[in-house]
């Protein structure tokens, strides 16, 4: 059985969660996995990549409207219900000789330490550790680090600008969050796509505050270095969350008042380690 990802899922996040969860669910089943499409775009960012055969994708393009269609009537997948994800882990499974996938919906139903391991080896970003750490991850002996991504942009018509949060609301979310934490000093890190963000208003409210200068994929490995993760809901720092195991919160429903249970620790049953 073969599983290739013909059809990425969206923006940068999204297509991340899309390989990871069903690279991670074929490995496990005995499946062999490929994105060729995904390898093409990523590789540059992520030299530990495999590179991926191209095969798959160019029967599918020269042999599957003619031939294998007609072979294989059910070799096209398209993860679009999230309320189908079991019968597609099934059908993924199933012994045809190749499938080809696309689509958001679908998820891998548990991961273990060893895959977390895995894919933080796999998705080793290409930047400048050092440099990185000696201009944002400074910070004292006794300090931790909360990252705040601040997300506008694209967001502010994205489901109609659902997600698309004020100052005043990211800061009220901000001291709601310190009081569901561990008392202590903090260090705050914010990372946005906000060219006009107010910074020196987050400093009068917090003191120690410093904003990347980076681009996405140094923001991500930014924020997989720091102690907590608080921002609005996006795969974008999630990914982060999750290949650097730093518990977060996603403000989905800003009236709802952050408290520790409602800090997101573990990714599909594996818990974070604490740092």
């Amino acid at each position: 059985m073969l599983i290739c990802l013909s059809i990425l899922g969206g923006g940068r996040g999204n297509d991340l969660f899309q390989f990871m969860h069903a690279d991670a669910f074929c490995r496990r089943n005995g499946v062999r996995y490929y994105s060729p499409t995904f390898t093409e775009k990523y590789t540059k960012d992520f030299p530990n990549l495999p590179e991926s055969p191209k095969t798959p994708y160019l029967a599918k393009k020269f042999l599957y409207n003619r031939y294998y269609k007609k072979l294989n009537p059910n070799c096209i997948i398209g993860f679009t219900d999230e309320n189908e994800i079991p019968k597609y882990r099934a059908q993924i499974k199933k012994d045809y000789l190749v499938n080809f996938c696309y689509g958001w919906f679908f998820n891998n139903d548990l991961y273990r330490e060893e895959d977390i391991r895995h894919y933080q080896k796999l998705f080793e970003p290409k930047v400048d550790k050092e440099a990185l750490k000696n201009k944002y991850l400074q910070h004292n002996a006794d300090e931790k680090i909360i990252s705040v991504h601040i997300r506008r942009g694209d967001y502010r018509e994205f489901m109609n600008g659902k997600y698309f949060f004020d100052d005043d609301l990211y800061i009220k979310k901000i001291k709601e969050f310190l009081k569901s934490i561990p008392k202590g000093n903090y260090k705050f890190l914010i990372c946005t796509n906000d060219e006009n963000l107010d910074l020196e208003r987050y400093k009068k409210e917090f003191g120690n505050v410093i904003q990347s200068e980076e681009g996405p994929l140094e923001d991500q490995y930014l924020i997989s270095q720091t102690n907590y993760l608080l921002g609005a809901p996006s795969t974008f720092s999630q990914w982060a969350s999750v290949m650097g195991e730093v518990p977060y919160y996603h403000i989905y429903e800003p009236e709802e008042t952050i408290t520790e249970d409602k800090i997101i620790k573990e990714l599909r049953g594996y818990k974070y380690k604490q740092k």
